[in-house]
């Protein structure tokens, strides 16, 4: 949807709605629920805006968005550190989000960057992410972009202190692994069918409950 402005989003987005509500109202109501909450990051008319927030705004600002919850002090970054938060933040929403597996509270399983069919373990601890099974955080002892981007999708605070790692590095998930992160994708992927055709019939029948019989008869 092209805007220039929010403005123009709106008085778009309006024509849109009146449009589909009558045409296809199941496409109406997906655009509704997965994409309009979230149009200041994907339209037009909220770019600049977006641009001047993290060009602009002074590091000590983005700094504080790190902040580590639970009595931790504020991260502070080192330069590697800080291209690895990088690149975790250039993915869009989506694509950041099914780079993220959910095994249980104390694990989350994270996509490789540039490896198919590797994921990394990345382990939670006290509700802080508390390290990450791949070769950059062992290796290296810095945050990895997988846990720069678990914190940013998941919202769950980073560990800074104190480091901890195996005595041994854990190895990445392999190709064996992955028919239970496929199972625990499916799931996910079958509840949001679910969640979507449920709210689909709901605003349906709401239609037709406000409709008169003679716009029913046609």
């Amino acid at each position: 949807m092209c805007a220039e402005n929010p403005e123009e989003f709106d008085v778009k987005w309006n024509e849109f709605r009146q449009c589909y509500l009558v045409e296809d109202i199941t496409f109406y109501t997906y655009m509704f629920d997965y994409y309009y909450p979230k149009r200041e990051k994907w339209s037009k008319a909220w770019r600049e805006v977006f641009w001047l927030i993290t060009q602009v705004v002074d590091c000590a600002y983005r700094q504080s968005i790190l902040q580590v919850f639970h009595g931790f002090e504020d991260v502070s970054l080192t330069k590697e550190e800080k291209k690895r938060h990088q690149t975790a933040y250039e993915l869009d929403d989506d694509t950041a989000a099914e780079y993220i597996s959910i095994v249980d509270a104390q694990k989350i399983c994270v996509k490789s960057f540039k490896k198919e069919n590797i994921y990394y373990e990345i382990a939670v601890r006290e509700g802080v992410l508390h390290s990450c099974t791949c070769p950059d955080f062992y290796f290296n002892r810095i945050l990895c972009k997988h846990i720069f981007l678990c914190n940013r999708v998941r919202d769950i605070p980073l560990h800074r202190v104190g480091i901890s790692r195996s005595a041994q590095p854990v190895r990445p998930i392999n190709e064996t692994d992955n028919d239970k992160i496929e199972e625990i994708r499916l799931q996910e992927l079958r509840k949001n069918i679910i969640s979507k055709i449920t709210s689909s019939v709901d605003m349906l029948n709401r239609t037709l409950l406000n409709m008169t019989p003679d716009q029913l008869e046609e």
